[in-house]
């Protein structure tokens, strides 16, 4: 029961309200001394406790504050009054108290706020959480301080660091922005002469450096060299910043040198280093930074000079580091990594297997090291394990291992989806190399199943994280109802939000708070008997159990090699793919794009040499990758008439997903029987991982007669070419829908509602069957911004991000019929297969059927006529992949084998 409902509640909190109305209205402030008021005041403050009650809190404030101008322990009720007025603006309501009362409050909170901050700055393993509460803490300060404190500015600046140092914590570039902004800010309301505006200038120059390094634009590198140039003339040489601005002005210079060459900028980032280590004062962790400064530029000396003296200097300082370092220094794990650099530079510079070996130690020592940058000790995870991964690729297979382990921490959920994105796409290599060295170890040759079953597990473990993490929060949650429904409906209403807040630009601490209730959620259901596992990674008996229902084929592309992992009911083997490598897989796929933009040239003898390459790439794609698949899986022949296809399903993974493999082989007019194919082989599906694959397969089932249809028609795009054909598809598919919803599709019907972003949302939530006809765009830079376009698209955009957010009970079949709805973006975010139809197996739909290319429009209609007609003729218990293989076999036949641009496109997506 909530306290407001306790009548004892109400009472107390009315008897010292009349209280402080009474002093108000008399002026008598011995009132507040009655006995029965001062019980009712402390037997009120326990009864709130924690709870969140502004109103209240404040009318305690008022009486304590009162009460302490008259009492004989004014040093107590002070305290009280000011403790209470705090958990007023804690709780985010309106704080009415007396000025002086006010100016305790802030002095109070400052200090308090301080002791975080300090803690924050000095401890290796502060938490992005720590940095949020910071943060929070000075924009209350800032909420509640008087506009005319002296001392505003101040805080101002203590806000931009506390950002400053959030985004060191979490990666997350709005707290990046911010404090630039914020530091620019406190820096203009600070007076000119102000001594502590050389400290606000140099924390406002790192941070500007540190975007530089995130976005590399130069205006940020010259801003950053200007307002520390002006620091540096603020403060006086003895002042304790003096360092801090020299070691901050000498990255600056070494950073522009590197960006533009100038031996002048080379000469002054030396120059700064050796100012900022020789300036007098404490050993401070300011000379800490310097020496790291004066390190970082001596090694740039040597790369532009050839100077082996610079290096071995560089060496020394860094050793010297490490040496005098308490354990626990913050920049212990950047000194370990610094100094694998400068190994290695020597070791390229002398071919010193020694200095080969000491550069993998100290690479190694970084990974080992915690510390706030887990960035630098992920790299030198990879460092190190490519320094040995010829010698010893078990080690090297074990080092990318621990990187692994460390990528979560790169792009916490609390994060903002786009900073998520930029940080995994650094590091989208890692699971494929970890997977090679592996299958590259000879210690593991005389045990290949197990060899295979380890490279599979690891390149599951860092193949598209950002979808595990949507996965994470897909999860039938019909059992856990049934047991406890608050606790599920809990756990549903934060994921909503947590979706929500992660792909908008909600303020960190929300992200945070968000996330910890639904951890702490987590828990609470693992606590149930018989839940334990829940939300858990899959682990190798779910992915077994996936298998079978027919064999996986998961490829692994890297430039030392590239395999295929065939996971199957009893094993997990590996296949070595001799014929391929990677150059040349790029080389095809940028051929194979441009020969599908000139199969629709208006030139007859262009269309012809584009279809003849698209034929050729698919021959190829079966020589080099699907021919010794199948072959290792003993598909050798097309199934005799009447029997059951065998399934299979292939995860492509990065490069491989922009080619199609349910259409590779040799199709061109030949005898059915020598037909060498994939579709003459197999039924194919496709999956972006094992576990998105088996999460597919957990929401599959037998649709009912009176399932729900939503189909959404878009024959008029604002800003688009016209598809004419959309409005007749759609009326195709109601047929077999009678009951469906449709939105757009300009049929002349005044009752059906606009193809808008909304209501496209709210119908999806509840629809079995989905089908789409209209535009698709993609967005290189950003594929969480591609979208499938509506009426409103240009205000309102229906976005992968968005869409992925839905989720749907019940949902069984979507067809995209637009073009390029299953194609990734070429970037490093490929492996992560950021598309529509990936979007729609997240929002729970378990069949998904997209295209890899643009289809023409008159085109699209008649295949998705047919294939409603197939697919609803055999219903049920005929898989949507079985149809829409039968359908384009029966469409390459009536080609006999040419025009692959015509009928190779379609694709299906998931269980």
């Amino acid at each position: 029961m909530s306290h407001k409902d306790n009548e004892e509640y109400s009472h107390l909190l009315a008897s010292v309200r009349a209280t402080v109305d009474s002093v108000r209205r008399s002026g008598d402030l011995t009132l507040t001394l009655r006995s029965e008021v001062t019980d009712a005041a402390t037997l009120l403050e326990l009864i709130l406790g924690d709870s969140q009650d502004p109103e209240a809190w404040n009318t305690l404030g008022w009486f304590y504050w009162h009460r302490h101008l008259v009492s004989l322990d004014t040093e107590r009720d002070q305290d009280a009054a000011i403790g209470a007025f705090i958990r007023v603006g804690v709780f985010d309501g309106p704080v009415n108290a007396p000025d002086e009362a006010m100016s305790l409050v802030v002095q109070r909170v400052v200090t308090n706020l301080l002791i975080l901050h300090r803690s924050l700055l000095e401890s290796v393993e502060s938490t992005g959480q720590l940095a949020a509460d910071v943060v929070t803490g000075w924009r209350y300060v800032l909420s509640i301080a008087p506009m005319a404190d002296p001392a505003r500015a101040m805080y101002l600046s203590n806000l931009a660091l506390a950002l400053a140092l959030s985004f060191d914590r979490s990666g997350a570039r709005s707290d990046l922005d911010e404090a630039i902004e914020t530091g620019r800010r406190a820096s203009e309301e600070m007076l000119a002469d102000d001594p502590r505006r050389g400290a606000t200038l140099t924390n406002l120059g790192a941070a500007l450096l540190d975007r530089f390094d995130l976005l590399g634009l130069d205006a940020d590198l010259d801003e950053s060299i200007e307002v520390q140039s002006t620091a540096a003339h603020l403060v006086a040489d003895e002042d304790v910043h003096r360092r801090a601005i020299s070691a901050n002005m000498a990255n600056a210079f070494g950073l522009r040198f590197e960006r533009r060459g100038d031996r002048a900028d080379l000469d002054k980032a030396i120059d700064y280093a050796e100012r900022a280590v020789s300036a007098g004062g404490p050993d401070t962790p300011a000379l800490f930074e310097a020496k790291t400064s004066l390190a970082a530029a001596l090694t740039k000396r040597f790369r532009a000079t050839g100077q082996e003296l610079d290096l071995h200097q560089a060496i020394d300082i860094i050793l010297d580091q490490l040496h005098t370092a308490p354990e626990d220094h913050p920049g212990r794990a950047a000194s370990f990594y610094n100094l694998g650099w400068a190994y290695h530079e020597l070791w390229e510079s002398t071919q010193d297997l020694t200095c080969r070996s000491l550069a993998v130690k100290a690479f190694t020592d970084c990974l080992m090291t915690p510390s706030v940058d887990t960035v630098a000790r992920i790299n030198a995870a990879v460092t190190a394990a490519n320094l040995v991964g010829h010698d010893d690729p078990g080690e090297a297979a074990r080092l990318m291992e621990s990187a692994l382990h460390l990528l979560p921490a790169v792009a916490p959920r609390h994060l903002p989806r786009a900073d998520r994105q930029r940080s995994v796409a650094r590091f989208h290599h890692l699971g494929p190399k970890a997977a090679a060295y592996t299958l590259s170890d000879a210690s593991l040759f005389d045990r290949p199943g197990e060899q295979a079953s380890r490279a599979l597990r690891l390149l599951e473990l860092g193949r598209a994280p950002l979808l595990n993490q949507s996965l994470d929060t897909r999860v039938d949650v019909r059992q856990l109802r049934s047991l406890d429904a608050d606790l599920a409906e809990r756990f549903l209403r934060l994921r909503r939000e947590l979706d929500v807040a992660s792909s908008a630009a909600s303020i960190t601490f929300e992200r945070h708070r968000l996330t910890s209730a639904y951890e702490a959620t987590l828990e609470s259901i693992r606590s149930l008997a018989g839940f334990s596992a829940f939300m858990r990674a899959t682990d190798p008996d779910e992915r077994l159990a996936v298998s079978l229902k027919g064999p996986v084929a998961v490829f692994n592309i890297t430039g030392h090699r590239c395999d295929a992992l065939l996971l199957m009911a009893d094993e997990v083997r590996s296949v070595r793919l001799e014929r391929l490598n990677q150059e040349d897989l790029v080389n095809r796929i940028v051929a194979f794009r441009q020969a599908l933009r000139d199969s629709s040239a208006t030139e007859p003898y262009v269309r012809a040499g584009a279809e003849d390459t698209i034929s050729e790439i698919l021959e190829w794609l079966w020589d080099v990758a699907a021919e010794p698949v199948l072959a290792a899986l003993g598909f050798h022949e097309t199934p005799p008439e009447g029997s059951s296809w065998p399934r299979m399903w292939w995860v492509p993974g990065g490069l491989l997903g922009f080619l199609p493999f349910q259409a590779a082989g040799y199709h061109r007019p030949l005898a059915q029987e020598q037909r060498r194919t994939v579709i003459d082989r197999v039924v194919s599906s496709t999956a972006p991982s094992i576990r998105a694959l088996y999460f597919a397969q957990q929401n599959d089932f037998a649709p009912e007669a009176s399932a729900e249809a939503l189909i959404v028609a878009m024959p008029h795009t604002p800003g688009h070419s016209n598809l004419p054909c959309a409005a007749s598809e759609a009326a195709a598919v109601q047929r077999y829908f009678p009951r469906a919803v449709v939105l757009g599709a300009d049929g002349g019907e005044s009752d059906r509602a606009p193809a808008t972003k909304p209501n496209m949302l709210m119908r999806l939530q509840g629809c079995t069957f989905l089908h789409f006809a209209g535009h698709c765009v993609s967005d290189v830079e950003d594929p969480s911004l591609s979208a499938l376009l509506l009426e409103d698209h240009r205000t309102d955009p229906l976005t992968f991000a968005s869409l992925s957010e839905v989720v749907s009970d019940g949902a069984y079949l979507a067809f995209l019929s637009g073009c390029q709805t299953a194609l990734p973006e070429i970037n490093a975010l490929a492996h992560e297969a950021i598309h529509p139809a990936t979007a729609l197996l997240l929002t729970g739909f378990p069949h998904v059927i997209g295209t890899l290319w643009e289809i023409d429009d008159r085109l699209a209609f008649r295949f998705a006529e047919e294939y409603y007609a197939t697919l609803l003729s055999r219903l049920p218990p005929v898989s949507p992949a079985h149809v829409l293989h039968d359908v384009v076999r029966a469409s390459r036949d009536s080609a006999q084998g040419n025009f692959p641009s015509v009928w190779a496109s379609h694709v299906h997506v998931g269980a």
